[in-house]
């Protein structure tokens, strides 16, 4: 029998979608508890928590399967296997980009343009900092906890920050996407410490 968990925040209602297609709803007290059930023998339990944590929590074994971003696969580099990717978004149905962008009015073209020691805000540290290293940038990397687009120009002099239409950014002044993405986050895993729980399916016949 398997313990799920299922991401929290943006890609919630899309999750609990998917699961409702299946047949398999998720059933909850109130849209704001942590805890769920299915009524299915297969599963004896349904947790709720932020896709950053899933990874780990996943490869510790804490939990049997999980659904995350690949984003935070990566960005954890946890130990856990992609049973199959679902190609769905928090606002669209267009897949998601990680993108370092600077100021609209900044003069920087390309990211070999950017000084050392530019000041970079983002959610993902890990995976900005192979990102500078990778282009041999020395760059001061900072963890934003959230309204990381807020910070121009006093705290940050650029972001990498994930988008789908870029909208948010440019509302903020980050009109400038450079020419290079720092990764592709285009889907949701569903993640195991393994590949055995590939023979669980999420359909069932209605009875």
């Amino acid at each position: 029998m398997l313990r799920l968990v299922l991401p929290k925040g943006s890609l919630e209602r899309a999750t609990l979608q998917l699961f409702d297609d299946a047949d398999l709803p998720v059933s909850r007290g109130s849209d704001v508890d942590y805890k769920g059930s299915i009524d299915d023998p297969r599963v004896i339990d349904v947790t709720i928590l932020r896709p950053q944590e899933i990874p780990r929590y996943v490869a510790d074994g804490l939990f049997d399967v999980g659904i995350t971003g690949r984003d935070w696969i990566e960005e954890t580099d946890s130990a856990v296997e992609t049973l199959t990717p679902l190609h769905y978004s928090k606002a669209t149905a267009r897949p998601i980009r990680m993108v370092l962008a600077v100021a609209g009015d900044s003069p920087v073209q390309h990211v070999a343009d950017l000084p050392k020691g530019v000041r970079v805000q983002t959610e993902y540290p890990s995976l900005t900092r192979r990102f500078f290293e990778q282009h041999g940038i020395e760059a001061e990397i900072t963890l934003s906890y959230g309204a990381t687009e807020a910070k121009i120009p006093e705290i940050a002099d650029a972001v990498v920050e994930i988008t789908e239409t870029g909208r948010a950014l440019r509302a903020a002044g980050w009109a400038h996407f450079l020419n290079h993405t720092v990764h592709a986050a285009g889907s949701q895993d569903i993640v195991s410490r393994s590949f055995v729980v590939a023979s669980y399916h999420t359909s069932r016949e209605k009875e």
